[in-house]
């Protein structure tokens, strides 16, 4: 297959590697000419200088999603564009054949992904089916469809999953490094607590800690010593604190 992918970001770039190891014939379009080429070349791919008449079977566009509209018109009509968020409807492609093609998986460049573990989700029409269907194949043995609706629903739950508890994750370093802890004395409680996800069950019955029992004290002292942090931090211990309080302090959940 021909595939042209818009975009070198973090998605962007792995779209390439893995498409390259499939043995795919992959091209990288990029708005900065100079960057797109010096990217296409340290990915030992070609670069495309007039994106409106490249010819191929599929076109990723890996852009932000307020772009995603804007650059699909830039490209052939005739050919199969296909975006990859997960919040925006297959219909921002203002013009068919069109798709979405959705990996659950947090990229960055600098990291290995193993797409063979990777879940891809697949929204299309019965002009883009084919090559939808075949490209999603060529990334992962894990593929679904799902409509717009169920994809929002999934991306809701994958920033809770990831982008949520990588920030809590962020505050914690934080705090390792400037009172001299060990991140490896919380790998334990860490595995634990995806243990337990992975196990299917409900982690609201599983809750423990200071907000859960209703330990003010424990909290106060715990925000004394965050007040010597970016006081985002302390405003994001608070509020979460005060969340989980408030929602087992409603009897329906206090048991």
């Amino acid at each position: 297959m021909r595939i042209l992918v818009i975009g070198s970001g973090n998605l962007g770039t792995h779209l390439i590697r893995r498409l390259t190891q499939q043995e795919q014939d992959v091209y990288l379009w990029h708005y900065e000419r100079n960057k797109g080429i010096y990217e296409a070349n340290s990915l030992g791919i070609d670069f495309v200088d007039n994106l409106e008449e490249w010819q191929g079977d599929l076109v990723f566009l890996t852009v932000k999603d307020s772009a995603i509209e804007q650059v699909s018109q830039l490209v052939n009509p005739d050919i199969v564009k296909v975006h990859c968020s997960g919040a925006m409807p297959m219909s921002i492609i203002s013009r068919p054949p069109r798709g979405v093609i959705y990996p659950l998986q947090s990229f960055i460049k600098s990291e290995p992904v193993e797409w063979d573990e990777i879940p891809v989700f697949i929204t299309y029409e019965p002009s883009s089916k084919e090559i939808v269907k075949r490209t999603a194949s060529l990334l992962s043995p894990h593929v679904y469809e799902i409509s717009d609706e169920q994809r929002l629903r999934v991306h809701l739950t994958a920033v809770i999953v990831n982008n949520f508890v990588n920030f809590s994750l962020g505050v914690a370093y934080q705090v390792i490094q400037k009172e001299g802890l060990s991140t490896d004395w919380f790998i334990p409680l860490l595995k634990r607590t995806a243990e337990r996800f992975q196990s299917g069950k409900d982690p609201l019955t599983l809750q423990t800690g200071p907000a859960r029992r209703g330990d003010i004290k424990t909290i106060h002292k715990h925000t004394q010593l965050l007040a010597n942090y970016d006081k985002n931090f302390l405003e994001f211990y608070k509020t979460l604190s005060d969340i989980i309080s408030r929602y087992y302090d409603d009897e329906k959940h206090s048991e």
